[in-house]
């Protein structure tokens, strides 16, 4: 089961690319099975707790809700990706006014968890300078969706760029669907563009 949550979470949640498919080496479920959730900051928030239903998701060892950073690459013109955030900041990672270090949270729900995509509620629970948020968005999840949420503050930014700074393979930020905010953050919506997913058979 971890070999597949780490399958999943580079191509589902981290890239959100199909991957190559060879069906005598792959196992493949309908994107309608999946449920992409994402907190985006500039601001270096200690942990955030996703909710579906008041059910705590991606938590334990094979669906952890992990966190990435996120910077302009000096290198490639394209965004990087730096993981333990305890991890030096790579002298590739070129801060700036237009592309400061994102934090990203992750979640990433898949046809092996309990919780089904659909039809859920979607809370959050945000952990930064001994402050808690607790937040209700009223938003009701379906399948083959990718949820981004971006505090109020960081949206002017986040919106402005040409691409998305995380989906580069999708669509502009400008193009999600948005769903309103609450409590300081606002949640947007995309669609996966993928028919489906696969994983490489052990």
């Amino acid at each position: 089961m971890f070999s597949r949550f780490i399958y999943f979470s580079l191509f589902i949640v981290l890239l959100g690319c199909a991957p190559y498919e060879d069906p005598s080496e792959t196992e493949c479920f309908d994107s309608d099975d999946f449920l992409s959730i994402r907190l985006i900051t500039t601001a270096n928030i200690d942990s955030v707790q996703f909710y579906l239903n008041e059910q705590y998701v991606c938590q334990g060892q094979t669906n952890a809700s992990q966190k990435i950073i996120l910077c302009n690459d000096s290198t490639k013109r394209a965004p990087v990706y730096i993981q333990p955030t305890s991890q030096k900041i790579s002298d590739h990672c070129v801060v700036s006014d237009s592309y400061p270090i994102w934090n990203v949270f992750l979640c990433g729900i898949t046809p092996f968890d309990d919780v089904k995509p659909n039809s859920n509620e979607l809370g959050i629970q945000i952990f930064f300078n001994d402050t808690t948020t607790h937040i209700k968005t009223g938003l009701i999840t379906t399948g083959r969706t990718r949820i981004n949420i971006v505090p109020e503050q960081d949206t002017t930014k986040w919106f402005s760029y040409d691409e998305n700074p995380i989906d580069v393979t999708l669509h502009s930020s400008d193009m999600s669907k948005r769903m309103g905010c609450f409590e300081g953050y606002c949640v947007t919506t995309l669609p996966m563009t993928e028919k489906e997913f696969c994983y490489e058979k052990n």
